[in-house]
């Protein structure tokens, strides 16, 4: 092979690794870019039906997912139903929820085609990669949006909003980072759950020294950079944190001699990295301050008054109310948003919510159904043991505490690893 065509044939890889990017990174923000009327995930779940159907003629199947997972979306389904007609309203927003879920799981089908195509293969290692490749580049394209207004107006154009989420985005900007397409709590959900994918992969990676340090860093910037946009990334942090040190037995105080290189090597890096920082100009480092002190309120709120407590966190609490009727308690009121487009009864905390919109009935549905999907992913994924799931588990289960949150469409990429079934014609 001639040297004009090895680079031709770099040049192709190259286009689609980019390619692949961009859509796994579309996918884990649900972006809505302007030019399509809806989510560019919709978009790919749309084309992997077609695909599915019309050229692979519906042999597409993901092992463990079908039956179980399905089951429990149903659950939820039937659920809001029966709340709707029971209380007469027509706020089917779960159904809007359970259709974009399952053109996730059509959309990342899509997705793992083109890895097929580069990798031949589909694996945890490889989504993991491309998760914190995409995280990395939403807190690049946050930062230059962050310090940099004429960037922020000319990649918001590109998007599109809800009149909510643009309401809050007038809000918040200059106080905090803005996601590219996402935004605040959801971007935390993200961040914090890419931060304990990443730290899985590092346990079952034989990693040189060198990869360790990069991986560390890592880890410390989307910890750092995902606090400034939303502080819901710190309970992945601390759970990541908590993981590794269980796993490296620092707890019995057995500390090996290559945690202390690394230790070493990696406050270098830090070092390094600080000294690039304070070069900023005073403008950027002021900017950058305000997001920092956002982003770290609860510790500097407790290095001031001993107290951990945050604006953010005592409006949570007052947010813990619960029904008074008994119907509510079982089968909800039918709603999640008031007539003025607001949060029903305002409370924003995921399990009231969803108490309130189709009771504990549904509440019960939606766990079962959250639980199934990350059995399905472990049983497609042993290898890694089970710890990272129930991790995954204990942090569905306390960001709800917190906000709405549904790990689905997060972890159900991790059905196509391992004993990957998707059958390919060329």
């Amino acid at each position: 092979m001639n040297v004009s065509n090895r680079g031709y044939l770099y040049f192709v890889r190259l286009s689609g690794k980019i390619i692949l990017l961009f859509c796994v990174f579309s996918y884990v923000y649900q972006i809505h870019y302007k030019i399509f009327p809806v989510t560019f995930s919709v978009i790919l779940g749309l084309l992997g039906i077609l695909y599915n159907f019309f050229i692979n003629r519906g042999i597409f199947k993901i092992k463990w997912c079908n039956f179980y997972v399905f089951c429990g979306f149903y659950l939820v389904i039937i659920s809001l139903i029966i709340s709707a007609v029971v209380n007469g309203t027509n706020d089917y927003t779960f159904l809007q929820f359970g259709i974009v879920n399952l053109l996730n799981v059509y959309s990342f089908y899509t997705i793992s085609i083109l890895f097929k195509i580069l990798y031949k293969d589909i694996s945890f290692e490889l989504i993991v990669k491309y998760y914190i490749a995409s995280a990395l580049l939403q807190l690049i394209i946050s930062l230059v949006m962050f310090l940099d207004v004429d960037k922020m107006v000319c990649f918001t154009d590109l998007l599109k909003y809800t009149s909510l989420a643009e309401t809050k985005l007038i809000e918040e900007m200059g106080a905090r980072l803005i996601g590219f397409g996402t935004q605040f709590f959801q971007s935390g959900i993200i961040h914090g759950m890419i931060l304990l994918l990443l730290v899985f992969y590092a346990d079952k990676k034989k990693c040189m020294l060198y990869e360790k340090v990069f991986l560390c860093f890592v880890f410390c910037l989307i910890s750092i950079v995902g606090m400034m946009m939303a502080r819901t990334t710190l309970v992945g942090v601390l759970m990541a944190i908590a993981f590794v040190i269980f796993k490296s037995n620092m707890w019995k105080l057995k500390i090996k001699i290559s945690s202390i290189k690394l230790v070493l090597s990696m406050f270098v890096v830090l070092c390094a990295f600080s000294l690039f920082v304070m070069n900023f100009s005073y403008e950027v480092k002021t900017s950058l301050l305000v997001a920092y002190d956002f982003g770290f309120e609860l510790i500097n709120s407790y290095t001031q008054t001993g107290q951990l407590e945050t604006a953010s966190t005592n409006a949570m609490f007052r947010m813990y109310i619960f029904p008074s009727l008994f119907k509510t308690w079982v089968i909800g009121d039918g709603l999640w948003m008031d007539s003025f487009g607001r949060f029903y009864m305002h409370t924003d905390i995921g399990f009231i919510r969803m108490i309130f919109y189709f009771g504990i009935v549904g509440l019960i549905s939606f766990i079962v159904f959250q639980s199934v999907s990350i059995f399905a992913v472990y049983r497609n994924n042993k290898y890694l043991g089970k710890i990272p799931f129930i991790l995954i588990f204990v942090y569905f289960f306390v960001l709800n505490l917190k906000g709405f949150t549904d790990l689905f469409y997060l972890i159900i990429p991790f059905c196509y690893c391992s004993s990957f079934t998707l059958k390919h014609r060329y």
